[in-house]
């Protein structure tokens, strides 16, 4: 959120043809996932989008200097102005999409369904009316 990004939900058992199709009609330029989950899909093909895959644990072996851990705090604040109209008074962001969902439509192409702020929101608001957790539940 804080960089711009709307986050897309990919269904890994759809297949080699179904997840290339999310990518295209999605324009996702990255996959962030865990190679050991990456290693237990046995079905997938990783050629035709291994440019786009990056491995959290790739990324924990890079070494982040103090410097460019304070330049990312620093751009973080600034954007945390953003993020806090989302939840505050600024009501045009709560329509924004927070999160791209693909269908598992066995007969066509997955499509996609954008989830906004608000609908997630309202999800949580509803789960809570259904459920009443206590302070010493967790999820």
């Amino acid at each position: 959120m804080l960089a711009g990004k709307v986050p897309v939900m990919i269904n890994w058992t759809l297949g080699d043809a179904n997840i290339e199709h999310v990518s295209a009609v999605s324009g996702m330029k990255t996959i962030l996932t865990s190679a050991s989950f990456l290693d237990r899909l046995d079905s997938i093909d990783f050629d035709r989008i291994s440019e786009h895959v990056v491995t959290l644990e790739s990324l924990r072996k890079h070494r982040f200097t103090l410097w460019s851990k304070i330049l990312a705090a620093l751009r973080a604040r600034g954007k945390a102005e953003r993020v806090c109209r989302i939840f505050g008074s600024g009501k045009t962001l709560l329509d924004d999409p927070a999160v791209i969902l693909f269908t598992s439509d066995l007969e066509s192409a997955p499509k996609g369904v954008p989830l906004s702020h608000k609908n997630i929101l309202c999800n949580i608001a509803g789960c809570l009316d259904a459920v009443r957790l206590e302070s010493n539940d967790s999820l």
